[in-house]
Parts: structure tokens; C-alpha cells; sequence
């Protein structure tokens, strides 16, 4: 298992809860400074957990996403809202992701999702996508 995240402190959790574990790593992720050239961190899968809807700014979205997308060979799973919502958070900014994969990464298809839940759109559900 690799794991990236943005927030040291998770990083930190992460460090001392799995500390006896050689099968994980973590690594602090910032997508100006991150070049994978050798692709040292793609697999089979790539995961997004409660990502998304936390990149507010378009450009940190856009590269999180190209990063994401050229992370996982086979399958993406991401967990998020994917609506235009309204949210009073200033850290949260609903999206319709799914649009930026339609047309940013056409060799991704949609093969699972979570049902929506109509009456709430903000709440996140699952995402699985496939490369073809």
C-alpha cells in the first residue's frame, strides 16, 4: 500500500499506526512538486477518499485529477459528491467530477457507482471507473 495525502499530520497518524507494517507507506503529496516520470506510484488502482470535494481552487483540482488518473492501470475509485450543491464551508466546492473524466480521460469508463441519494445532494458515494 502507498499512501499520499496532503496533510502531514495524517501522514503522521498513518507513520505511527502502521509503524510495524512494512507493507505501507506514506508520502506527503503537493501536485506542483509532483513528478512521476518512473512511475513509481501508479498501480493497478487508485483510490480518492474525501478528496475532491476539498479542492477548491480549479488548477490544484485539474492536476489532482491528472495525477489521480495517471496513478491507478486499471481502476479508479473515488468517493465524493459529484453535484453543483452549494456548500457554506470555505473548504468544501461540490463538483461534477464525473464531466472533467468524460472529457479529460475518454479511455475511463464509469462501470459502478453508489446510488445517489436524491434528497441530499452533497453527500459523497462511491465511483468506480475502468480503464477500456
Amino acid at each position: 500500500y502507498i499512501g499520499l495525502d496532503v496533510s502531514r499530520a495524517a501522514i503522521g497518524l498513518c507513520r505511527r499506526r502502521f509503524e510495524k507494517d512494512p507493507s505501507k507507506s506514506f508520502f506527503l503529496y503537493d501536485g506542483d512538486c509532483f513528478v512521476d516520470r518512473a512511475a513509481l506510484f501508479n498501480a493497478d488502482l487508485s483510490i480518492s477518499l474525501d478528496v475532491i470535494y476539498h479542492l477548491v481552487e480549479d488548477s490544484i483540482f485539474e492536476t489532482y485529477m491528472t495525477h489521480l488518473f495517471g496513478a491507478g492501470q486499471r481502476y479508479v475509485i473515488i468517493y465524493a459528491t459529484n453535484s453543483l450543491t452549494h456548500d457554506d464551508a470555505p473548504h468544501v466546492k461540490h463538483r461534477v467530477f464525473s464531466s472533467w473524466v468524460e472529457g479529460n480521460c475518454p479511455e475511463w469508463g464509469l462501470t459502478q457507482s453508489s446510488c445517489p441519494n436524491e434528497e441530499d445532494l452533497r453527500r459523497a458515494d462511491f465511483f468506480v471507473y475502468e480503464r477500456a
